[in-house]
């Protein structure tokens, strides 16, 4: 058995598991003893006896609790134990027995005397291990000291104990990405016995030796390392190796290295919203979020998830520090665009791609969805399981010949007419798959399935990429001078040079009064402040 509400276990078996268990509550005592007391052989009246102490035992006697255990770094050997223990009863305790265990091997035992309200120190010294290990120290434990509480008489704590050798370990790297220079950090932990001076480290990226640093570092120290690398654009593999010649001697080698991926951005930024904070989902992976993200990164999209279940609705302010926005439903329904959703997607005026295979269907009559989405419910499909899509020529679907998709990941996607919008994919029985809008206001796509369902990855990527593009209507972002899909400080030196040599640019011209001057320079550097958050 295992205790429970406040229950606490006095015995347990050899095989695991409580063997006696205790509670004290709402002025009562209670003793689970679930086997025969004649099978305790020759301690059977011990046991009796003390039970019934327990029992009947008033506020006057000793209550022995342990006040500490403090110890320092431990290292493989002989380590000081310093045990203190508190008598809060009204009675003093003669002869008390303490025992330390370490993994349930008893390790030390000794018996001191504790006043009432006193306490005593005990300075042990236990011979460890390498490891980690389970010290448990027990007061009391042969009852022979009657008390108020037997239940607080036991401290198990976990402790690691370190190597005599010195063991090297890469904890955790991160990256601080600049203007123009990319600081890589790794933060490398001493967790033997034995202070380290020299320590080598090496910095690669994907295979090339980026430069070394080296580093002193005491037993059980912890330090941060940095380099600078000037930044490129692209993903990038980062390996770390602490101590990679071995010239320091070590207990284990096997932890010195550390990798992971160093993501530079080099386009817009985009917003996926994870619209999962709703009551139910048709399909065993209902989310798209990261099926978005995954292209966007691989295509150098700077790209931020937002899960509604973990975050809640974001502001407008945080919507409008993106390029555009993809609100991802997946093959979630139910509150799909809940109404907080809808207040939220009232107030922005950029483009957006809505995804999901349930949308129209939470939202049948809704004239929400028709004046945001443009459009309205055709009629919920039931998928063969070779379904197919047939694209049109739109430029979101250029390169795109066809598109089938997987019944397993998306089995009742939407069949949908436009409102205000344009089919520009069918489905083979009729009724749109796709729908955009270029008409007044921000351009939008919406696709009436969940997009991990299509079989073909390319294809996936394709759709995505090209939707992306059409919204952020890229050739007419006002002061995207060198046409990278972002509003940055170089824009605002392009339109500054525009503006000293007299010339005039449509991209530069940000309050369209036919000339380019200074004050298009502060607009543009306003905005950046705006997307930076300043």
């Amino acid at each position: 058995m295992t205790p429970s509400g406040g229950g606490v276990e006095l015995a347990e078996w050899s095989t695991g598991g409580s063997a006696i268990v205790a509670y004290i509550g709402n002025g009562t005592k209670t003793l689970f003893i679930p086997f025969m007391l004649d099978a305790l052989d020759s301690v059977e009246c011990l046991f009796i006896q003390s039970a019934v102490d327990w029992m009947l035992t008033d506020d006057t006697n000793a209550d022995l609790v342990i006040g500490d255990i403090s110890y320092g770094y431990l290292i493989e050997g002989n380590n000081p134990i310093d045990i203190t223990v508190e008598n809060t009863g009204l009675s003093d305790a003669t002869d008390v027995k303490i025992d330390v265990l370490v993994d349930g091997v008893l390790e030390e035992t000794v018996s001191v005397d504790v006043s009432s309200d006193d306490s005593i120190n005990l300075a042990l010294v236990l011979t460890l291990e390498p490891g980690t290990h389970e010290l448990k120290v027990e007061l009391n434990s042969d009852c022979s000291v009657v008390e108020q509480n037997y239940l607080n008489n036991i401290e198990t704590e976990n402790v690691r104990v370190a190597t005599l050798e010195p063991d090297l370990i890469p904890v955790a790297v991160s990256s601080d990405i600049g203007d123009a220079i990319v600081e890589i950090s790794v933060q490398v932990e001493n967790v033997g016995g034995n202070d380290v001076d020299g320590l080598s480290l090496e910095f690669l990226i994907d295979s090339n030796l980026l430069g070394r640093e080296t580093v002193n570092l005491g037993c059980g120290q912890t330090k941060n390392v940095s380099m600078e690398w000037q930044k490129e654009e692209g993903l990038f593999d980062l390996l770390i190796k602490l101590n990679p010649d071995r010239k320091i001697v070590e207990s284990n080698y096997s932890n010195n290295n550390i990798s992971g991926t160093l993501y530079v951005c080099s386009k817009s930024s985009i917003l996926i919203i994870d619209d999962c904070d709703t009551e139910d989902y048709s399909t065993d992976e209902p989310g798209s979020a990261d099926e978005f993200e995954t292209v966007l990164l691989k295509n150098g999209y700077c790209t931020v998830v937002w899960n509604e279940t973990e975050k809640g609705i974001p502001t407008i302010e945080y919507l409008n520090r993106f390029d555009a926005v993809i609100w991802s439903a997946g093959d979630y329904w139910n509150t799909v665009i809940n109404e907080s959703d809808a207040a939220l997607l009232e107030q922005y005026n950029g483009g957006v791609i809505f995804e999901g295979s349930d949308i129209a269907s939470d939202h049948p009559d809704d004239s929400f969805i028709q004046n945001h989405l443009h459009a309205h419910l055709d009629r919920d499909l039931i998928l063969d399981n070779e379904a197919e899509i047939i694209p049109g020529t739109h430029e979101i679907l250029s390169g795109i010949s066809d598109i089938h998709l997987n019944r397993s990941r998306c089995p009742y996607p939407d069949s949908l007419t436009p409102a205000d919008g344009i089919g520009v994919a069918n489905w083979q029985d009729g009724g749109s798959a796709i729908i955009i809008y270029d008409g007044t206001g921000p351009k939008t796509v919406y696709y009436g399935f969940s997009i991990d369902s299509i079989t073909d990855p390319e294809t996936a990527e394709m759709l995505v990429v090209n939707s992306v593009e059409w919204v952020q209507d890229r050739a007419a972002m006002k002061g995207d001078l060198n046409n990278d899909g972002m509003i940055t400080t170089a824009d605002a030196c392009i339109a500054l040079q525009i503006a000293a040599s007299g010339g005039w640019d449509q991209s530069a011209d940000i309050n369209e009064d036919g000339i380019v001057t200074s004050l298009d320079v502060l607009m543009i550097l306003q905005e950046v402040a705006v997307k930076d958050g300043l």
